[in-house]
């Protein structure tokens, strides 16, 4: 079972995918890098793609002559013998998508020009859908985190939720973009999701009305007289800005702890995730690059103004690819305690290519690790203390609630201190 979510992009979404326009979909970037441009699953943000094109085709590779002239047998076969018309686009983009699948490695994918442009549609104030990051897993469309707020969240999907049909349309073993591509769908109208949830015998329908989703990726304010507060939604282009200014501003309000909040954050660019991580560590590796070939080499921090007082960080299962590079690195350099549950576990990583007709492809060529080059990829990251959320009363935060317990005795603050939620 597979989840047993320069300028490098990993989300590493991953997927967790993303769609812009829809919140509930799936992207991937790419930018250059010493190892060559690389790139994941992540939310499809405000950002530039800069993307390794194909060059032109020289031909049938060499030694594949015969397995190429039976191809072409068959295309001539079903061209002068089908009853009925033919869509030669159709048949070539069918043929690239069977060549990809045989490979068996669900995000190693040829997108069509039509789901590719949705993919790269660029909305800076935000984007319309349900508002939740999702994967296939298994075979299953699977909810890995609904947005807080969104359509999604306020219609009670869960992470875990599986989508068993979309309008009555069952997407089992579909491709994951054309799974999205259903549930995608401009603000106001209305999408019916059929869900199976651990725990509950049958299935049950979920109508949702979509709507425009603001970008928000970081998120700060002061619990306490001395322990800030910061959410980040998504590793986008916008986060190491968001970030600086809401940590200037906390340490400016006399914040000694931080509790930073990456549950339900599928992830984004790398970079991002870097210089995150260089806001608490000022030297060594953020992470480990492993490439197809066994080499790998470190991603080094950036040296910034860092925060020094004690950090707690929240993660979940709907914690993924960068949010785990952050998570992993503070847990190793011992910069952090790690409260929640186990995340999602998103360490692979995809090259992207631009193709001529419109469409793309993109290949798994890598897998990262942590500092102390602990794998995660299919495992997730495990808290270093395991505090699950109340079903039964989810107004109550009980993760944010212990880790600010946490804090407050490690600063020895009283405890009358009041905590504004």
């Amino acid at each position: 079972m597979w989840r047993k979510r320069f300028q490098i992009i990993v989300a590493l979404m991953g997927f967790t995918l993303l769609i812009a326009s829809l919140s509930f979909a799936a992207g991937t970037y790419v930018a250059e890098h010493p190892g060559g441009a690389v790139a994941s699953r992540l939310p499809f943000y405000d950002a530039s793609m800069n993307v390794a094109h194909v060059p032109p085709s020289a031909g049938v590779p060499d030694g594949l002559e015969e397995q190429f002239a039976v191809f072409w047998d068959v295309w001539r076969i079903v061209e002068n013998d089908f009853f009925g018309e033919t869509d030669r686009q159709a048949m070539i983009q069918g043929a690239i998508k069977g060549m990809v699948d045989a490979l068996g490695d669900p995000y190693t994918q040829y997108i069509d020009p039509q789901q590719n442009a949705i993919m790269r549609e660029d909305d800076s104030g935000g984007f319309e859908g349900i508002g939740a990051t999702v994967d296939m897993i298994d075979g299953r469309l699977t909810i890995i985190s609904p947005l807080k707020g969104s359509p999604a969240d306020r219609a009670g999907l869960k992470a875990g939720d599986v989508v068993l049909e979309v309008d009555g349309r069952p997407v089992k073993d579909m491709d994951l973009i054309e799974a999205v591509s259903l549930v995608r769908g401009p603000k106001d109208s209305t999408v019916t999701l059929t869900i199976q949830r651990k725990g509950v015998p049958e299935p049950f329908k979920v109508s949702i009305v979509r709507a425009k989703i603001p970008l928000i990726s970081v998120d700060g304010r002061m619990l306490s007289d001395q322990i800030g507060y910061l959410a980040i939604r998504s590793f986008s282009g916008r986060t190491v800005q968001e970030l600086d200014k809401h940590l200037a501003e906390l340490e400016a309000e006399g914040a000694k702890a931080l509790i930073l909040d990456l549950r339900g954050n599928p992830g984004g660019f790398l970079d991002a995730a870097v210089e995150t991580v260089s806001r608490f560590v000022d030297q060594g590796p953020a992470l480990w690059w492993e490439n197809a070939d066994g080499s790998s080499y470190p991603i080094e921090v950036k040296p910034r103004h860092t925060f020094e007082g004690p950090v707690v960080v929240l993660i979940d299962e709907g914690s993924a690819s960068a949010s785990e590079i952050v998570a992993g690195a503070l847990q190793d350099y011992h910069r952090a305690t790690l409260i929640g549950t186990q995340s999602f576990g998103k360490g692979s990583v995809q090259n992207v290519h631009q193709l001529r007709d419109g469409g793309s492809v993109r290949v798994t060529t890598a897998h990262w690790l942590t500092p102390d080059r602990h794998e995660i990829n299919g495992v997730g990251l495990m808290p270093d203390i395991y505090v699950a959320q109340d079903d039964t009363h989810p107004e109550l935060d009980i993760q944010l609630s212990f880790a600010h317990r946490v804090l407050r005795n490690r600063i020895g603050v009283p405890r009358h201190t009041p905590f504004f939620k």
